[in-house]
C-alpha cells in the first residue's frame, strides 16, 4: 500500500514541477501534501526564477534593478530591458514631482481625495482647495417646504452637502434669520418677508466664502386667497366683451367692456387702483350704433376696437393712444369703413383714414 502511495506521489510530483507549490507525501502514508518550493529560498538562481529566489512562475516578484522576462516578474509591475524598474510617477506610492499628496495632485496626476494635500481647486477631486486641504464645497439639492407667504417666518430645511458651522443663507437676497447646522448635509432657517409674489433663489455661503445657489428654490404667495364682496359697475345695453390690460402703463390692471348705451356703441373704462377697486368710469364712443369686439395689446400699446354701425351696414373703428409721460388715454374716432356689411375691420395697429 505505502509503495503505490508513494508512486502517485512522486508522479504528481513530476507532473506539477516548476509551480511555487509541491507535493509531499506524509510521513504516515496519508497521501499527497502541499509545501513552498524550496528553491525559492536556497540563495541559488535555479527553477524558473528571473533572478536569485524571485521572480518566474515559482517565486515572489522581484525588486527594483533585479533580472525579469515580464512585468509580473517585478513589484512594480515594470521590466525593461530584462531589469525591474521603479514604478512610473503617480504610481509610486511616493509623493514626489510636482504631486501635491502622494501620487495626486499638482497637474501631472489624478486630483486628490478629500482632506489630501493641495495648492488650487484643480488638485482637488471635489474642485475644492481650502487652507491647502482638499474639501467638500457647499451645495444645494432639495428645499422644504420650498413656499411660503409674502409675511416670512417659513421655517425651511435645506438638503445638500459641504454645510458648516457659520454657514449663511439668503433667500431672495434677503438673509434667512437663525441659520442652523443640523449635520453637513442639512440646514435650516426662518424665511424673510418678500414684497412680491413669485419663485427666487437660495444661496449657501460658507465662512470661506464658497458658495452655493439652486435657482428658483423657494417660491413666495399669497398666504391666503379671498374675494371682497362684488361690486357692481354699470354699462349699457347689449354688452359685448369685457377685458383686462395694464392701459397707462402704471403697472395696475384696467378694465375694458364694450356695450351699448343710447342705441351708440362705447368702450367704458375703469382705471385700476392696484388693490382690487377702480376708478370712476370714463366712456368713449366709437362711433357705431351697437357695440361690437375690442382687441387690446398688440405690443405697441394701440389698440383697436370695431363696432358695428346697423344704419350704414358698415364697420366703425375707435383706436386707443397712449401718451406714456402724461400717462393719458384717449380714444381716436375713424370714419366708417364703408357700406358693406361684409367688410371685416382691420385690427391693430393701423393708420387713420
Amino acid at each position: 500500500m505505502k509503495s503505490t502511495q508513494f508512486a502517485s506521489c512522486l508522479g504528481i510530483a513530476f507532473g506539477l514541477l516548476g509551480l511555487v507549490l509541491l507535493p509531499t507525501c506524509g510521513s504516515n502514508g496519508s497521501g499527497p501534501q502541499m509545501s513552498m518550493d524550496p528553491t525559492c529560498s536556497d540563495g541559488k538562481l535555479n527553477g524558473n526564477e528571473t533572478d536569485v529566489d524571485c521572480g518566474g512562475r515559482s517565486c515572489a516578484a522581484c525588486p527594483i534593478n533585479k533580472a525579469c522576462w515580464v512585468a509580473a516578474d517585478c513589484q512594480s509591475a515594470v521590466c525593461t530591458a530584462n531589469t525591474c524598474g521603479p514604478p512610473p510617477p503617480c504610481f509610486n506610492q511616493l509623493q514626489d514631482g510636482s504631486e501635491t499628496d502622494v501620487d495626486c495632485g499638482g497637474g501631472s496626476c489624478s486630483p486628490c481625495a478629500l482632506t489630501k494635500a493641495c495648492m488650487q481647486d484643480s488638485d482637488c477631486q471635489s474642485a475644492a482647495c481650502d487652507a491647502k486641504v482638499c474639501i467638500t464645497p457647499p451645495a444645494i439639492t432639495r428645499v422644504s417646504p420650498d413656499t411660503g407667504g409674502l409675511a416670512g417666518g417659513t421655517v425651511t430645511t435645506l438638503t445638500g452637502s459641504g454645510f458648516v458651522t457659520g454657514s449663511a443663507v439668503t433667500v431672495g437676497g434677503a438673509p434667512c434669520a437663525s441659520p442652523a447646522l443640523v449635520s453637513a448635509t442639512q440646514l435650516t432657517c426662518t424665511v424673510a418677508k418678500a414684497t412680491e409674489v413669485g419663485p427666487v433663489d437660495i444661496v449657501v455661503t460658507n465662512p470661506n466664502q464658497r458658495r452655493a445657489t439652486l435657482a428658483r428654490s423657494f417660491t413666495y404667495s399669497y398666504a391666503s386667497l379671498s374675494f371682497a364682496p362684488k361690486v357692481d359697475l354699470a354699462l349699457g345695453t347689449k354688452s359685448v366683451g369685457l377685458k383686462m390690460a395694464d392701459l397707462n402703463g402704471d403697472k395696475k390692471l384696467d378694465l375694458v367692456a364694450s356695450c351699448t348705451v343710447a342705441s351708440s356703441g362705447i368702450l367704458a373704462a375703469w382705471l385700476g387702483n392696484g388693490d382690487g377697486a377702480f376708478q370712476p368710469r370714463t366712456t368713449y364712443f366709437t362711433g357705431g350704433d351697437n357695440a361690437g369686439w375690442f382687441d387690446l395689446g398688440d405690443g405697441s400699446r394701440k389698440f383697436s376696437a370695431p363696432s358695428r354701425n346697423l344704419n350704414r351696414s358698415g364697420v366703425s373703428l375707435a383706436r386707443k393712444t397712449v401718451r406714456a409721460s402724461t400717462s393719458v388715454a384717449s380714444w381716436e374716432p375713424y370714419r366708417s369703413a364703408g357700406e358693406t356689411a361684409s367688410l371685416v375691420a382691420p385690427v391693430g395697429d393701423q393708420e387713420r383714414v
